[in-house]
Parts: C-alpha cells; sequence; structure tokens
C-alpha cells in the first residue's frame, strides 16, 4: 500500500482515501493572517495604490483609502466597468477586508453636432 501525505503550513500531514492503494491529502492554507502579522492601514494604503497603478485601465483620478481594513474607492470613471474593475482589484489585496465603492460614474460625452450656421443639431 502506498501512502502519499501532503504537508501543513505547521509540519503536521493529513491523508484520506484515494483510488485503490493510494492514499492523498490536500490542505489549503488558511485565507486570513495571523493577529501578530496583520498589516497596518498604511501598509495596505501603500499596496493598494501601487496594485491599482498596476492597471492601466483603471484611470489615476481612482482615490483608496483603506479604514481597519476596509478600502474605501473614490473618484470618476468614464466607464463602469473601470468602477467594477477597481473594486475587484481591491478584494484581491491580502488584508483588505472589504471594499466600499464610491467611485463615480461620468461618461465623457462629445459636444453637440452644430450645423454650418452654427446651431445645435438634435442627433
Amino acid at each position: 500500500m502506498t501512502r502519499l501525505t501532503a504537508p501543513f503550513h505547521d509540519g503536521a500531514a493529513i491523508t484520506s482515501p484515494g483510488i485503490g492503494d493510494v492514499k492523498w491529502g490536500v490542505m489549503t492554507p488558511p485565507l486570513h493572517m495571523n493577529s501578530d502579522r496583520q498589516r497596518t492601514d498604511a501598509d495596505l494604503t501603500s499596496e493598494a495604490v501601487r496594485v491599482l497603478r498596476l492597471h492601466d485601465e483603471i484611470p489615476e483620478q481612482v482615490q483608496v483609502a483603506i479604514d481597519n481594513g476596509q478600502a474605501i474607492l473614490t473618484g470618476t470613471v468614464e466607464w463602469y466597468l473601470q468602477r467594477q474593475r477597481a473594486e475587484d482589484v481591491m478584494q484581491h489585496v491580502c488584508g483588505v477586508c472589504g471594499v466600499v465603492n464610491h467611485i463615480a460614474v461620468a461618461p465623457h460625452l462629445p459636444p453637440p453636432a452644430e450645423d454650418v450656421n452654427g446651431t445645435e443639431v438634435d442627433g
């Protein structure tokens, strides 16, 4: 009989029944950080700004502040997709426990068309 094990992050291992005579074990690390390793709001803010700037589709007008681990997004974008992308990016910053999205969407509209006489034309 063959036994395969996967070590935990603390050195322990588990086994579970597999197919035939093979046993295997898998454990994913916890998603939360230990209380002695929690990041400060200032550290999280620096990381959040850095991550936002990695995404060219998110304009620089988007700002982030961290309050007790909660990311607060502000600013204005042209497209809803940009607003949603900024929120999605923040949800993946390690240590951020929530996202509040106050980003406004203000589409850039072209100026109204004018005819040759300079009067506005209905589109």
